[in-house]
């Protein structure tokens, strides 16, 4: 039985900086083993990590709670991802869009009444872009603070190791690479992907398959669209996040969704970094969805949608999920979506996405025998 008394709630995956980083916060705080929270949040992806924090939270002696997100995160957020192809500079968003969501299933478990100030644990560091879009999705709840132990306390991976061990645990190595992953995909950060060396030589893409040494068939589905939202998988209806897994799988293994960007992070931060993704569900659904979009607008709504796409990006990028600026445009593109229905059939196959046909019923092209008439 979850208490609803907690002082903090720590963001908890199981790893090494989730778990020491609610240790040093006890300490910080000054809070009380039993004031604090352990809460994974499951938000769907190829790897499945709750087994491993469900051991260590038990190891921790702190009170801990898992909560499956993942139809709620697809529902209320990648849907609006989807609507408005949500791309900044061709990162899909995967961690924004999740942070966004997991900052307010974290607050559920608080109360913030009397005015006492309510703590939000997390393992970012100083110098990263999720870092600064918890702090900013904190704000939403008044004496909502986010705690990150990390921000002015550096710490090796040896050290932290070695307060792990304490309690009888043993991490393995590590790359040197962050990584956070959910049903949009998988995103993939640090010193060692900032070069300019072949991202594929790293071996860092765990989720999609090399193509290059593929023997596989190419696989064909039909995705049907209604109000701009795909609703069924060759004529077999399905919720939103059984469809965006669904093309997560067809997607991984013909290696469709790696991307590689040069990422400008958030103007408080300020640098560059190479960002690396793989994000093969939001590949295809995208490719279709614009498929269709292309099909149904006409030109002078066209140019505003892509503009109206690209700040919607810019601002959810920069933690404005929450922001009124972030919501006016999601309502603008409603007379948008309505437009953007019918069944597309696209081709996944070695590492492409390809649209082989379509039916759109609003689609503005000129029959064959109107087009003849033009000499």
């Amino acid at each position: 039985m979850i208490k609803k008394n907690y002082r903090a709630v720590a963001l908890y995956s199981g790893g090494v900086d989730s778990t020491v980083a609610p240790l040093l916060a006890l300490e910080d705080l000054g809070l009380q083993r039993e004031e604090m929270l352990l809460l994974y949040v499951d938000l769907g992806g190829f790897a499945n990590r709750k087994s491993r924090a469900e051991q260590r939270a038990k190891v921790l002696g702190l009170d801990y709670t898992s909560l499956d997100g993942r139809a709620d995160f697809a529902r209320n957020f990648l849907s609006q991802a989807i609507l408005m192809n949500g791309s900044y500079w061709g990162y899909p968003l995967i961690t924004p869009l999740s942070r966004a969501y997991i900052v307010e299933a974290a607050a559920a478990y608080l109360t913030f009444e009397g005015g006492e100030t309510r703590y939000l644990i997390n393992g970012c560091t100083r110098y990263q872009n999720t870092r600064y879009r918890i702090e900013k999705h904190c704000t939403l709840h008044p004496h909502f603070i986010a705690v990150t132990p990390f921000k002015y306390r550096y710490m090796t991976r040896q050290e932290k190791i070695e307060v792990l061990q304490q309690y009888g645990m043993t991490p393995g190595k590590s790359a040197g690479i962050a990584e956070d992953e959910n049903l949009w995909g998988r995103a993939l950060e640090g010193g060692p992907l900032n070069d300019l060396d072949d991202v594929e030589a790293k071996g860092v893409f765990h989720v999609t398959q090399d193509f290059r040494s593929s023997s596989l068939p190419p696989d064909r589905l039909s995705l049907r669209f209604a109000d701009g939202l795909p609703i069924a998988i060759d004529s077999k209806s399905m919720s939103l996040h059984e469809i965006i897994e669904q093309c997560a799988i067809i997607g991984a293994k013909h290696g469709v969704g790696r991307i590689v960007v040069f990422e400008d992070t958030i103007p408080e931060l300020g640098y560059k970094e190479r960002g690396v993704y793989e994000s093969p569900a939001s590949a295809i659904l995208y490719a279709a969805h614009q498929f269709i979009e292309d099909a149904v607008l006409t030109l002078s709504e066209r140019v505003l949608k892509r503009d109206m796409d690209q700040q919607w990006a810019e601002i959810v990028y920069r933690g404005g999920w929450y922001d009124a600026n972030r919501r006016e445009l999601s309502d603008l593109a409603r007379s948008f979506h309505s437009k953007v229905s019918g069944e597309v059939t696209v081709e996944v196959f070695l590492g492409h996405v390809r649209v082989l046909n379509a039916d759109i019923p609003n689609c503005k092209i000129l029959g064959p025998q109107a087009i003849a008439g033009h000499d």
